[in-house]
C-alpha cells in the first residue's frame, strides 16, 4: 500500500498481473512489480499527470498538465547524474551560499538526505542557503526510474592564520618573516587594518629596518572572505662592536661581556683555548675574533699583529721585581719594590692559565697547579707592565 503521500492519484495501469503504474497530482508516479504489494516512486515532473497507458514495446506513457508526457521502459536502468559544479562552488567561505550543478538524462532532483529526506528542487542547478558548516546535498536522475542519489559535499571555510614565525636580526638589516594558514592566499601589510598588501606568500623578506617593529599578515579566499590580521614581530638587536684594538703584546675585542673565539686567518681555523676578550699571539700573522652576545654573532675583520721581542723583560733585567725559584716546581715567590696590582700567566698559545686581580702587595707567594712547560708572567704595577718568562718543571 502507498500510505506516505498526501497527493491524490488520477489513473492506474497494469502491464501484466504483477507490473503496474499509478499517476496523479504533482507528477506523482509509482510503480509496482509485485502486484501492488510494494510501490516505488518514479516521479519526473512537478505537474499533475492525469492519464497513463502502455504501447506495444512494453513502455508506459504518462501525460498530463501543460502537455507533459513521460515514457518509461521497463528495461531502462536509471544512472546517477554527474556533478558539474565548479571547484570554487564546492569550497566556499563561511556565511555565503553557492550554486551546485548536476547533469543527467532525465529529471534532476535535489534532496537533503541520501534517501528520503526533504525534496529541495527539480533543476540542473541548486542555489544553497547561506552555510556556516560543511554540508552535503544529494541529487538524483529520474530518466525512467529514480537513480541512486549522488552526494555533493560543500566545504565551508573560516580563513585563519594558523601560525606566525617572527625573526630577530642583529643591527640594521632585513629579516624573514613566515606564516601559515588553513586556506587561501597569504598577504602581508604594514598596518593592522586597511592599507595595500606589500607582499604575498608564506615567507616575507622585510625591507631594511633599524628598529624593531610589527608587520601584519592575513589570508583571503576572495575579496569577501578574509581572515583577521595577525602581528608578526621583527626584533632588531643592537649591532655587535666587532672592532679590535691591539697593544704591543695582545689583541683586544672592543665588545665586552660576550663570548669569544679567536681565529688564525692564515687557515681560518679556531685557536685552541683562545676564548677570552683578548688574545696574545705567539707568532706574527693575521687574526680575527668571532663574538657572540644576546643571540647575535659577528666576526671581525682580520687584523695584522707583529710579535715583538722588545718589551718582554726578564727578571734579570728588572730591578723592581724578582721571581724565584725559576725554574720552579709550582711555588713562586714574587718580590717587588712597588705594589703589584695584577698577575696573569699565559701559556705559549696565549691562553690565560692563571689570573689574580686587585692584589696590591709587594710580596706574593703563588702555589701553581699547572702542567710543566714555559709560561709568561705578566705583572702590572701602576702604569708599568712587566713580562717574565717562567719555567714550571715536573712536580715531585
Amino acid at each position: 500500500l502507498i500510505t506516505n503521500t498526501s497527493r491524490f492519484f488520477t489513473k492506474i495501469k497494469f502491464l501484466n498481473n504483477k507490473t503496474g503504474w499509478v499517476v496523479g497530482e504533482s507528477g506523482t508516479i509509482y510503480r509496482t512489480k509485485d502486484a501492488g504489494v510494494t510501490w516505488s516512486d518514479k516521479t519526473f515532473t512537478d505537474l499533475t499527470l492525469n492519464h497513463v497507458s502502455s504501447n506495444s514495446r512494453n513502455e508506459i506513457i504518462a501525460c498530463g498538465q501543460n502537455g507533459t508526457i513521460g515514457i518509461f521502459n521497463e528495461n531502462c536502468q536509471a544512472i546517477a547524474p554527474s556533478n558539474y559544479s565548479i571547484s570554487e562552488s564546492l569550497n566556499i567561505c563561511i556565511g555565503t551560499s553557492t550554486v551546485l550543478t548536476a547533469l543527467g538524462q532525465g529529471k534532476i532532483s535535489w534532496y537533503s538526505a541520501p534517501t528520503g529526506g526533504q525534496f529541495l528542487r527539480s533543476s540542473n542547478t541548486f542555489q544553497t542557503p547561506v552555510l556556516s558548516n560543511n554540508t552535503t546535498y544529494y541529487v538524483q536522475d529520474s530518466t525512467c526510474s529514480a537513480s541512486p542519489r549522488l552526494a555533493i559535499q560543500i566545504t565551508v571555510n573560516t580563513p585563519v592564520i594558523s601560525k606566525v614565525f617572527p625573526d630577530t636580526i642583529c643591527g640594521a638589516g632585513s629579516g624573514i618573516l613566515s606564516a601559515t594558514s588553513n586556506v587561501g592566499t597569504i598577504k602581508w601589510f604594514n598596518t593592522p587594518t586597511g592599507g595595500t598588501a606589500i607582499a604575498s606568500g608564506s615567507n616575507f623578506t622585510t625591507p631594511v629596518n633599524t628598529n624593531s617593529r610589527n608587520y601584519y599578515v592575513q589570508t583571503e579566499m576572495n575579496l569577501n572572505c578574509i581572515s583577521s590580521r595577525a602581528a608578526v614581530n621583527l626584533t632588531v638587536l643592537p649591532a655587535l662592536n666587532k672592532s679590535i684594538n691591539k697593544d704591543s703584546i695582545k689583541l683586544i675585542a672592543n665588545e665586552s661581556n660576550a663570548s669569544y673565539q679567536w681565529y688564525d686567518c692564515s687557515n681560518n681555523a679556531p685557536i685552541n683555548n683562545a676564548t677570552s676578550v683578548d688574545y696574545r699571539p705567539i707568532k706574527s700573522g693575521f687574526y680575527k675574533v668571532l663574538i657572540t652576545k644576546n643571540n647575535c654573532s659577528d666576526t671581525s675583520n682580520c687584523i695584522e699583529f707583529v710579535v715583538k721581542n722588545v718589551g718582554i723583560q726578564s727578571a734579570e733585567n728588572s730591578q723592581a721585581i724578582s721571581i724565584y725559584p725559576n725554574p720552579s716546581s709550582g711555588t713562586l715567590h714574587i718580590l717587588s719594590d712597588n705594589q703589584i696590582h695584577q698577575l696573569i700567566i699565559y701559556d705559549l698559545t696565549g691562553k690565560i692559565v692563571y689570573k689574580h686581580d686587585s692584589i696590591d702587595l709587594t710580596e706574593i707567594i703563588l702555589e701553581l697547579s699547572i702542567k710543566p712547560g714555559i709560561y709568561f708572567l705578566e705583572t702590572v704595577q701602576n702604569n708599568t707592565t712587566t713580562y717574565t718568562k717562567i719555567i714550571i718543571s715536573n712536580q715531585n
